[in-house]
């Protein structure tokens, strides 16, 4: 969590708000080599008593060499 929000903190105002929740998505090309998006968590700036996806590794999402990460 820390590091993609460090990454991003230059990305805009609107990342750095205390209200700001980040979506992210796995995109790929699948075997028919169209483009897939599957979203896999949130986190927020401040919790807030808000679960959110922090906790949860690249490799446990099966992230793979040649995929890409949607911020948005």
């Amino acid at each position: 969590k820390d590091l993609l929000k460090s990454a991003l903190n230059p990305g805009g105002e609107q990342a750095r708000k205390k209200s700001a929740r980040l979506d992210f998505a796995f995109v790929f090309p699948n075997k028919d080599g169209r483009y897939i998006m599957k979203e896999i968590g949130r986190v927020f700036s401040e919790t807030n008593g808000r679960t959110d996806d922090s906790a949860r590794t690249l490799n446990s999402l099966r992230f793979q060499t040649g995929d890409f990460i949607d911020v948005s």
